[in-house]
Formats: structure tokens, sequence, C-alpha cells
């Protein structure tokens, strides 16, 4: 599934689908993204119903995908080492490992 396509649905995603495509596409993130989601989630008001956390959660997903489209964002991963990020870029769930 590619980023365009996460963020078009997320908010209809299965709490399985949810795993499946967030956790990719955060590890695909910068770390300045990445901790500003780890805040958000770590200060969020755990008294809301889970349904309150996806929807905030995937707004802020959303603040910091586009952050990574736009022109500072690409200078901020080039300085990181990290290609662009694309709309089109495809984000694959992560790889099953055989114990």
């Amino acid at each position: 599934m590619t980023v365009k396509e996460i963020v078009e649905k997320m908010d209809s995603f299965s709490d399985a689908k949810r795993v499946k495509y967030l956790a990719p596409l955060y590890e695909s993130l910068t770390p300045v993204s990445q901790k500003q989601i780890t805040s958000f989630q770590a200060t969020w008001d755990h008294t809301k119903s889970f349904d309150e956390f996806k929807k905030a959660q995937s707004a802020e997903l959303r603040r910091c995908i586009e952050m990574e489209l736009s022109d500072t964002g690409g200078i901020i991963r080039k300085e990181l080492g990290l290609q662009p990020l694309n709309e089109d870029d495809e984000i694959k769930e992560p790889e099953k490992t055989v114990k």
C-alpha cells in the first residue's frame, strides 16, 4: 500500500491493518517525526476512548507525513541521509521471522 493510500484509508483500518501498515510507515519516517508521534502517544489522555485515540493518532501521523512530504521535510531527510518521502512510496508490512 502506498503512503497516499494509507493516509486516505487509515481512519477506516481495522486494528490489525493499523498494526500492519502504520508500524512500517512509522519506521520509514525521520527520527523527528518518530519523536513527535511517540510524544503524542505518551501524553495522550488515557481516560478517552481507544476510538478517540486512533482518530487523534491518525491526525498526528498525517501532520508528520505532510511535513516530510514538504520541501522542508525533504531537506531534513536529505541531511539525515534518507531518501525523500513520496506519496507513491510503497509501505510494506514487516517480514515475518521464523523461529
